[in-house]
């Protein structure tokens, strides 16, 4: 995974590359394919829930990538099956899903994970906090590369050095695409996860600065009556981000556009996967 990806283009470099689209270009209202798995319930109680996945297309996409995976918010376990062990992080379960079935065979998988992939033990509630390298090492394993930011509710304390590229301030290069990402959400109330306003906002104008194509969000931008952060979205519309990936709240419809060319997708408990057009 790591020959893929390179450091951040120099400034001079940014200035005389020419944009590369990564347009949505379409996007299925309907699912393909869903997942089975247990979700947290009322008063303690586990319920069963799918997981749905959606087809999508995009102008273009990293050189030598096949396809491209978004998806964030796997707050759930596994049901027991004959396919899968009990109490599985969902995120393993889909990474596993995605190299079994048909429709998501590709030569070459990217990976763009925004964020909450812990759930605890039996999904007997929603939140917690804990490790989530049982997921990465899931995704690692299928894909020729996979970028993430952590959620509020992901412990990455353990992750240094792993085969996913980790990004928070950061921008990194994926063949021709420049792929920035800023994790955690912002909150007065310091804690696991949280960062003050301040120092979100900081950090995604560093990265904003770098012109990158693809931004990697967990909380993102508010749109009509889609709930999020009204700053975020005046910080995209400001710096004209191609597209934005981000997770944290459920927004009914996924794909939105803030202004012209400035597109958001929201990847809250769904999986999409985009080839070009």
């Amino acid at each position: 995974m790591h020959s893929a990806l390179g450091h951040s283009t120099s400034a001079a470099e940014r200035h005389t590359k020419a944009d590369l689209a990564m347009r949505v270009t379409s996007l299925e209202s309907k699912p393909f394919h869903s997942v089975p798995y247990l979700n947290a319930g009322p008063r303690g109680v586990a319920v069963r829930a799918r997981l749905p996945w959606y087809h999508g297309t995009v102008d273009a996409l990293p050189e030598g990538c096949d396809a491209l995976v978004l998806t964030s918010d796997l707050q759930g376990r596994s049901v027991a099956s004959s396919h899968a062990p009990p109490d599985q992080l969902l995120g393993v379960v889909i990474a596993e899903a995605l190299s079994d079935h048909e429709s998501t065979r590709y030569d070459s998988l990217g990976i763009l994970l925004a964020g909450d992939l812990f759930a605890v033990s039996g999904a007997c509630k929603r939140g917690g906090y804990g490790d989530v390298r049982p997921v990465f090492d899931a995704f690692a394993a299928i894909a020729a590369w996979t970028l993430a930011i952590a959620g509020n509710h992901d412990d990455i304390s353990q992750c240094a050095d792993h085969d996913v590229a980790l990004l928070d301030g950061d921008v990194v290069s994926v063949g021709d695409v420049r792929i920035g990402g800023v994790g955690l959400v912002e909150s007065s109330k310091i804690k696991h996860g949280r960062r003050s306003p301040e120092e979100q906002h900081t950090l995604r104008e560093i990265v904003l600065e770098e012109r990158c194509d693809v931004l990697l969000l967990h909380e993102g931008p508010d749109f009509e009556t889609r709930k999020g952060h009204t700053e975020i979205r005046e910080q995209l519309v400001k710096h004209r981000v191609g597209l934005t990936v981000f997770g944290h709240t459920a927004w009914d419809e996924p794909l939105a556009e803030l202004a012209p060319g400035v597109q958001a997708l929201n990847t809250h408990e769904r999986v999409i996967i985009l080839r070009a057009k």
